[in-house]
C-alpha cells in the first residue's frame, strides 16, 4: 500500500515489475501458471501487456 502513496498512485493502478529474464519470475509471483512459462520462453525480452 505504501507503494501507491508514495508514488501517489490509485490502488487499483497494478504496479509494473521489470525482469530481465524469465528466471526472475518466481522471485515476484507465486502460483504461476505455466502457460504463463511458454509465454515466457517465447517472447523474453519483449514486453507483454494484459489487455
Amino acid at each position: 500500500m505504501r507503494i501507491f502513496i508514495a508514488k501517489g498512485r490509485p490502488v487499483d493502478h497494478p504496479v509494473i515489475v521489470h525482469l530481465a529474464n524469465a528466471d526472475q519470475l518466481s522471485q515476484w509471483a507465486t502460483d504461476i501458471p505455466e502457460m504463463t512459462w511458454s509465454l515466457a520462453e517465447r517472447f523474453w525480452p519483449s514486453p507483454l501487456a494484459r489487455s
